[in-house]
């Protein structure tokens, strides 16, 4: 029979309930247990964020997507390179990895682009 794992901890909360919990806090003029007790989340999860805030208020918190962070091009710059590199492998009947990776390079340098 398999096990099943079964979570032990209380801790990590989405970012929602934490920023309910935070306005919660400044409105009724609470502590931050109450609060945390109040939204069910770990004091210290939300003791954590509340200090990060006050350094910080525009900071984001939270998973960021690396594929999104990391982007050269822009999805309309992406389309345009696909169809420019389908255009090149008809007229030289098909085009090889190195080729390719070179017409990338001089796009994203045409448009001001990072390349890595």
């Amino acid at each position: 029979m398999p096990q099943i794992y079964k979570r032990k901890t209380t801790r990590g909360a989405s970012n929602d309930i934490l920023q309910r919990a935070l306005e919660y806090m400044t409105t009724n003029n609470t502590s931050v247990r109450s609060a945390a007790r109040d939204f069910k989340i770990d004091c210290t999860t939300f003791q954590r964020f509340v200090n990060k805030k006050k350094a910080d208020p525009d900071a984001v918190f939270g998973y960021v997507n690396c594929r999104l962070k990391n982007m050269v091009f822009t999805p309309q710059m992406e389309t345009d390179l696909s169809q420019q590199i389908k255009q090149l492998a008809g007229q030289f009947y098909g085009l090889s990895k190195s080729k390719v990776q070179e017409v990338a390079h001089l796009f994203a340098k045409a448009n001001a682009q990072h390349s890595p």
